[in-house]
Parts: structure tokens; sequence; C-alpha cells
């Protein structure tokens, strides 16, 4: 039987190859324990601690509070593992050759604990069927299902970015070089500070030094950064027996300062048409750029930025180097200014968490999170700084409701498990209610095409179209997303191939798509957490061009992206000029982009909900649910409409991939979003706006009246629902997310059907967002609806919380269909027929 009590098709070896198997592992175990014990000299004081890793096949639900129940033992995490290679002991028994699916468990253990682990192990091999001590039965289901059992080692410990971060460093004859020491979290603070000091003593060992630290309790984070001689580095990367290397208080050794916009090399474009400057209506911002510093004194940007440099950044960033901040601000301002849009009715707050770097190491100049700055301290105290202020001071900008974050760190892709900073957006986003963009991440490496040289030149716009597609999926493994695009709680933004740029002669540039609805080819690409939607949506984010690589040492065309462009296409924004010049603007792409308009989008519905409150009903889109709302929105617009025509009979039916409503989610996430659908309604097309609160086990249902004027018509419709909470988060649990809210789409009353993303899918993140389609006729009386139930449960144990929610639903023929939906509907509501939310068990 398998864990959730139905049967597995899983072939585990018998009991006495089990034992056989573990057997002298558990020995190796016992003996590598009393050997630490020997060997460990830096501090008497000290009770030998290591961290043990189980790799299970299949897994074993509720291990944890077994795990509890050994003295010494603490539990550290969990997480999903897929794709163990089937063999002779552990297969399918329908599909031998399957791929196999488990789970990793981690915990740390003292001598006691490891005494207690071989007991119960003995008590195993000697009977399968005994009975553990009570509450420890967990166990017995474990051993049947292990795979291996050892020690985190140094091969654990060192991230392959690291490697390939300071050899460039190492290369360019840097004396020392920094590091990110993430440390087994302890929820004894006692433990914490007596594990940091060990790291600290041998870090000086190898002739480094502290630079900083940070404790997060809510994500279980607890990191140093340190500087150290380029001798100490080369030996960590070498894997060399150090005891810094084999420090059993150690999770990781990672890159600092990694998240970095490198500057342009070109000369600007023209400058910003003249205008007269217009301040924002309100002075109360809604939007936070954590970003590079904006250039405050641009013609574009006067008056319109909230400046806040509490660390005093501004005084190392001379007026050039403030581009990536300048841009950002300038689109979230007013947009792509070629669509020459209306500038943002509220002012944005800024605060800088890039500073300039041009050292030479890299090879280009950047704008960065410094390499010396642990960076989830740093989003933590500017976000904490919003709304609870720091040192004592007041919030300083409480009323902000939408975070742009357009970083990624390029040598941390996305695989499996959390990162800290992913963990500490969705924390973050729980605590103060509000709502996260994080871009999706660029890839701008070398793209490959399938084809041997000389072809391209031949080649029609269709032709390339579909080549550059095929090679960005046959890359995609290596174009994930970059950390921390994969937090659940945020909306994940990944750019469209598109912008409002009129181009001039390509020459030798090449424009890969055609379409203006396909994702970008720099997009980075999902899918999320545990297979959820990821990227959750796309926008604009400028025209990508490419040129050919030439050279003979490659054997295939070779696409090179082309970087920011004194010329279209692109977005054209904001940008520093030469001195004097505060109007000059510049031409880019990419996902930072398509974040910002998405931040635009989303201060704009802000605007829209302030209007929508003083409609009948209007009060109960309440201040403390905006940021839910406004997720709920963004995405409401989303279809795949477009893109999907154009990829579907590229990337269908590609041998070894999944149904493509599942594989083209990790190019496209919901689609591109249509924002502008939201913000007027039309006769052929009605969207209706909830929100609440629910707690573990509660439903609310939703009454959508049904417009008479459909009944028994032979038309087109679509329904599209969309339901978008917030979560408490469980860091050490492989659910991770503490809620999971869902509805089950009320297809038979309009006789439509699930068209789109894949159901399963659409109910692992924090938004389920489902599009249902029809055309058969239907006969219904005036006075039915359609009820949308909203459902709550907990995932990880007792949900003692309540999940704020905003859903969202639309219902629409198509255009030119003489049906008076919008009109039909709003009437039913105002005679009595209210959208209203109601537990059903009333």
């Amino acid at each position: 039987m398998n864990r959730s009590g139905g049967r597995s098709d899983i072939h585990f070896p018998s009991h006495a190859r089990q034992t056989r198997l573990l057997g002298p592992k558990f020995q190796d175990l016992v003996h590598a324990f009393a050997q630490h014990r020997a060997e460990l000299r830096l501090d008497p004081g000290i009770e030998p601690e290591k961290v043990l890793v189980l790799e299970t096949v299949d897994g074993v639900d509720e291990f944890m509070r077994a795990v509890a129940r050994i003295p010494g033992m603490e539990w550290l995490g969990e997480w999903d593992e897929e794709g163990i290679p089937a063999d002779d002991d552990f297969y399918s028994e329908r599909d031998p050759e399957r791929p196999l699916r488990g789970r990793v468990y981690l915990m740390m253990f003292n001598q006691r604990a490891l005494d207690e682990l071989v007991s119960l192990w003995n008590r195993y091999r000697r009977n399968p069927n005994q009975q553990f001590p009570r509450g420890l039965n967990r166990w017995r289901e474990v051993f049947g299902r292990l795979r291996n059992i050892r020690y985190w080692n140094e091969t654990d410990r060192v991230d392959p970015g690291l490697a390939r971060f300071w050899e460039t460093q190492l290369a360019a004859h840097r004396n020392t070089v920094v590091v990110k020491v993430e440390l087994w979290f302890s929820t004894n603070e006692q433990k914490r500070v007596q594990s940091q000091r060990v790291v600290e003593e041998l870090l000086r060992e190898q002739g480094g030094r502290l630079l900083g630290q940070a404790v997060i309790p809510e994500i279980t984070f607890h990191a140093i950064a340190a500087e150290i001689p380029a001798q100490s580095a080369r030996r960590l990367i070498d894997l060399e027996q150090t005891r810094l290397a084999v420090c059993d208080r150690v999770m990781f050794f990672r890159p600092l300062g990694q998240c970095a916009a490198p500057f342009p090399t070109d000369q600007v474009a023209g400058n910003v048409a003249a205008r007269e400057p217009v301040r924002p209506a309100s002075n109360i911002p809604v939007v936070a750029l954590l970003d590079g510093l904006p250039a405050t004194n641009h013609t574009l940007l006067s008056e319109r930025i909230i400046l806040d440099d509490p660390d005093g950044w501004s005084a190392d960033y001379q007026a050039r180097d403030r581009v990536h901040g300048t841009m950002m601000a300038s689109i979230i301002a007013h947009g792509d200014l070629s669509a020459n849009e209306p500038a943002l009715s509220t002012p944005i707050y800024a605060r800088p968490i890039f500073k300039p770097d041009r050292s030479d190491w890299r090879g280009t100049a950047v704008e960065c999170i410094p390499e010396s700055v642990i960076a989830e301290d740093l989003i933590h105290r500017s976000v904490r700084r919003l709304f609870d202020g720091e040192a004592g001071g007041n919030p300083v900008a409480p009323s902000v409701r939408i975070v742009s974050l357009a970083i990624g760190d390029p040598l941390l892709l996305f695989e499996r498990t959390l990162s800290p900073l992913a963990k500490l957006i969705d924390w973050l986003s729980w605590k103060y209610r509000i709502l996260f963009l994080v871009s999706a991440g660029n890839h701008t490496a070398d793209l490959e095409l399938g084809i041997p040289r000389g072809n391209l030149a031949r080649m029609n716009p269709q032709e390339i179209e579909r080549t550059t597609l095929l090679a960005v999926e046959a890359n995609s493994f290596d174009r994930r997303l970059l950390c921390p695009a994969e937090a659940v709680n945020a909306l994940t933004v990944g750019a469209v191939h598109s912008d409002s740029s009129v181009i001039g002669p390509l020459a030798q540039r090449i424009n890969p798509f055609q379409a203006h609805s396909l994702p970008s080819p720099i997009n980075a690409v999902g899918l999320g957490y545990r297979r959820s939607v990821k990227p959750d949506l796309l926008f604009s984010g400028g025209r990508q061009l490419f040129r050919e690589k030439m050279g003979n040492i490659h054997n295939n065309e070779t696409l090179q992206v082309l970087a920011a462009s004194t010329s279209a296409p692109g977005h054209r924004a904001a940008s520093p000029g030469p001195p004097g010049n505060l109007s000059a603007t510049r031409f880019f792409c990419g996902t930072s982009n398509a974040t910002a308009i998405g931040v635009r989008k989303a201060a704009e519905l802000h605007d829209l909900l302030g209007i929508l409150r003083t409609q009948p009903g209007g009060s109960a889109l309440d201040d403390a649910h905006e940021g839910v709302i406004l997720k709920a929105m963004l995405v409401h617009g989303c279809s795949w409409d477009e893109p999907m025509s154009i990829m579907e009979p590229i990337l269908g039916g590609l041998p070894g991939r999944p149904p493509i409503r599942e594989y083209a989610a990790r190019f496209l996430g919901y689609g591109p979003s249509e924002t502008q659908r939201l913000f007027s309604c039309t006769q052929q097309r009605a969207t209706l706006i909830g929100c609440g609160d629910l707690s573990d086990g509660q439903a609310h249902i939703y009454s959508v009246p049904l417009p008479p004027s459909l009944s028994a018509q032979l038309v087109w419709r679509r329904l599209t629902v969309t339901l978008a909470w917030l979560t408490p988060t469980h860091p050490s649990h492989r659910a991770y997310r503490r809620a999971a809210l869902w509805f089950s789409p009320p297809e038979e009353e309009l006789l439509v059907r699930r068209s789109q993303v894949d159901w399963q899918m659409v109910q692992r993140g924090t938004v389920q967002h489902e599009i249902l389609e029809g055309e058969q006729a239907t006969a219904f009386v005036d006075g039915r609806f359609l009820a949308v139930q909203v459902n709550c449960r907990g995932l990880t144990g007792s949900l003692d919380e309540e999940i704020p929610y905003a859903i969202a639903v639309s219902l629409e023929v198509a255009d030119g269909v003489t049906i008076p939906i919008y009109d039909e509907i709003r009437a039913r509501i105002r005679v009595g027929i209210p959208i209203e939310a109601r537990n059903p068990n009333e």
C-alpha cells in the first residue's frame, strides 16, 4: 500500500534484501560519527552533531512527528525527489524503466539520537512487523523505502554556482573573495550563537574575516557574509577536506551579490520630447521600487520619486551610473514612452538596493547588490522599514501595496528547493498583505539553433520563428527561473516579445519572432515549486533582437543577444545622459521591463479599486485585501489565445514531452495579461470581483446571476474564474504552503469545458485561473445563477490563521453578438441577487 492508502505500483526490496543493502550503511554512520567525535577539537564543550540525509523511494507522510519524538534529533527539512533511476530493487511494476519519485529528509542529531536510530533499525532488521514505540512507527515505513542513508557532506555544501563565481574572480587574480555561509538553522538561540562562533573560528583559521550576519527565524535562515583569501577559496571549491569544508554547522557555501544589471555600452537614444511636467495627483505612494538608484532629476521623474536611502548608498552613485533604477522608475511611471501613455497618478517610493561596481573581474561594469551584503537581510530590512519603521522610527511608506523586485541570481537557477530569498518574499507577502512582482529572469547566453551554418540567410521569418522556438525548448533546462522567481506568494513575470516602437531597417540584426504575442526568447522558463505554474503571467518586455554568431568554431547557427540600443525596437525609457542632459532615453528589453509594466498596471488597477469602492457594493473591496485583489485582477486578464495558435503546432506532440496544456505553461504561465479588459466591461462581457477570508475547512459560495438572453442560444461563450490568495508558509515542510484554496469550475450550467492550462497545475500555487468555453445551447430560466464555491484547507497540520483571498469572474460572448450580458447581470445584482460570499454550511 502507498502512503495515501491506495495501491502502489512500486516494487520495494524484500526485507532480507533491504537489511543486506542498508546494514553496511548504518555501520558506516556509527563509525563516521565516532571518528567525528574523536576529531572534534575546536571546543571541547561543544556536543558533536551531524546532519543525516535519508533518501527514500516514494515517501512517508507525517514523518516529521516521528523525528520529533527522538531526543537529540532536530528536524531540518524535506523535499521531493524526481527522476530517480529504476534499478533491480526499486522499480515500477507497470513500467520498470520509468524514473521514480522519492523524498529526501534532513535532520540534525547527536550521539543519543544516533543510538536511538540504530536501536530502531535493529528492531526493523530483526522483525519488520514488530511494533515500534508509540509515535515511531513511521520509522518502520521509512526503513522499508530507504534507498540511501548518509551524512550531509562537502559535496552538498559547496553550491555549483560558487565554483563558477570564484573561478572567474580567481582568473582575474583577486587576492580575496566573498562568500555567503548558510548555517543550519536551529530554533534554539543558544545553539545558533554556538554554531556561528564555530564557523567564525574556522573562517579565521583560513585567514578569513566576518563581513555581516543575518538571522530570520520566520524562514529558518541563518547566514554570515565573509571574506576569505584566494587560496582558501581554491581549497573549498576543490573540495579539500579542510575543517571549514567539513564543518557540520554549515548547510551551504554560496555566492554573494549576484543580482546584477550590466551597464549599457552604447550611447543613449534621443531626448524625450519636451512636455510640461505634471505632478502626480496624489503624494501617497502605492508602489515600492527596490532596485538601483533612480535619477530623480530626470525630466520624466522630477517630483515622481520619493527617495529613501537610509544606508547612504547614493554617495557611491555617479549620475551616469543610475541606469537600471531610472529605467524601471520610468516604465512604472510612464510605460513604454513610444506608446505615449498617461503618467501614473501616484509617486513611486524608491530605495536603492544596488550599487555600481566597476571592478574589472566580471569583464563588464554592473549595478548589483554589493558582494559583501546578504541579500535576504537587505530585502528584509527594506520591507520592514516600509511598514514597521526602523530603529524605533515610524513606518516610512505604509500605503505601499505593490513591490517591484526586478532582480534574479544567474548563479542560482531554481531546481527543486526554494531559495531563502524566495521564502523571505513569501513571508513578507503574507505578513504585510502586499503584492510582490518578481522578474522571471533573463538568459542572454548564445542560443544555438538546430540547423547547420549557412542556412539562416535562406530562411523566411516564419522558419526563423519556428527554429528559434524549438531552440529555446531544447535548451529549457539551462534556462530555468532565476531565484527568487519561484516565490509562491509573488507574481512572477515573464516578457512578451512586443513593444510600441517602430523598427527601422534591421541590417544585420535578426528579429526571431514576427508575432507580438510570443514569450521573449530570453525569458527564463518554468515550472515553479512542486510543478506549479511559473511564470504566472507575461507582460510586454520589448522585442529582443539578435545577431548571427560569426567564426568557424561552431557548426550550427548560433544567435547572440544584442544589448540596449540607441534605436528601436525595445521599450523606450528614461536613462542617464551626458552631463547636463536630463531628458535622455534608451531602448532596452527583458523581464525587468515586463515586471515594471506589470507594476504599472497593478498601480492603475489600484486607482480603479478606488473608483469601484464608490459603486453599489464597492465597500466589500476593503483596504486589507488590496494586495490580493490586485493579484487576482492582473492574472484575470491572462489567456493563451494568441500565442498558442503559433506554439501548439510547433511544440505540441514533441517526443518525451508532457501534453501541451501542461508543457506550454513553462513558457507562457497563464499567458499575456490584457489588463485593459479589466478597466471596462462591454455589453458582451461582465466582470465581477469579490474578496474575503477563510479558515481551515471553511468555504464561501459566490452566486453569479445568469443573463436570461443567453438561454437556449447557440453561441460561443467563455467563463473565466480567477482565485488568488496569500498563504502562510512552513519553510521546512515539503508542502511549504500551509493553506490551499481552490474552486471547482461550474461547467454544467453553461455547458462550458476547461481549456488552456492543465487543471491539476492550476491548484499547486496561490493562483487558480480557469478558462471555460462552450458553444452548445443550454436553457435556463431567469433567476438562475452560477455557484462558485471557494474552499480552504490546511496542508501542513493545523491552520489557525484566516486566509485572505480575492476572486474575479467574467462571463462573455463574442464581440458583435447582440446579447446584453453586462446590462442583464448588472440589473440582477441590483434587484437582489448580489455577488456575495456565504458559508455553504449555514
